[in-house]
């Protein structure tokens, strides 16, 4: 560049000096720009890597002390294993006799014979060890399972509860607290 300034002449070589300039300029600046931009993704990443290992760190604790969950509870209220006995109804079915195998105020796990889908509306008839009169509950279906090659023919059900009476509802939570109480861990 020195040397094309030195044959232009005197009147060309202000004006290239000037350009030779600017561009010198221009090109700090990119690669100012750039840098910056560079130095902001490496501190973003240590960052974003501190966070992690503190994370880590806080996991591993709370793993050694036991006192992680490591799956969110999706149910409001805890299910109880019961094994109570029941009738399940569903227009067009016949009446089929069940086993409740665990249940909580919110819904129930059982197991049946037929196949219901998911979003039907079926009703419980569940008689309760505590209870003389059978309860009766509306539920949806949440989850439907086979029950695979060992017991073919069986669907395992979860039933979210719609609708139950006043007395029948606080029939049922009463069954679910005695037996909460009775577990042996």
């Amino acid at each position: 560049m020195l040397l094309a300034v030195l044959l232009a002449g005197e009147q060309h070589s202000l004006f290239i000096l000037k350009a030779v300039f600017f561009y010198a300029l221009l090109s700090i600046c990119v690669i100012s720009w750039a840098i910056l931009k560079i130095y902001e993704k490496i501190a973003a990443l240590i960052s974003d890597n501190a966070r992690r290992y503190e994370d880590t760190e806080k996991l591993l604790l709370d793993i050694r002390d036991g006192t992680r969950t490591f799956f969110k509870e999706k149910r409001s209220s805890a299910r109880i294993e019961n094994n109570i006995t029941a009738k399940l109804k569903k227009p067009g079915w016949p009446e089929e006799s069940i086993r409740v195998l665990n249940g909580s105020e919110g819904g129930a796990l059982f197991a049946c014979q037929k196949k219901p889908e998911a979003g039907e509306v079926i009703e419980l008839i569940m008689y309760l060890p505590l209870f003389p009169q059978p309860i009766e509950a509306k539920a949806k279906v949440v989850r439907v399972k086979s029950a695979g090659h060992k017991e073919r023919g069986k669907y395992y059900v979860g039933v979210e509860f719609l609708s139950m009476s006043g007395p029948d509802r606080q029939r049922f939570a009463e069954t679910i607290n005695v037996l909460k109480k009775n577990i042996v861990k």
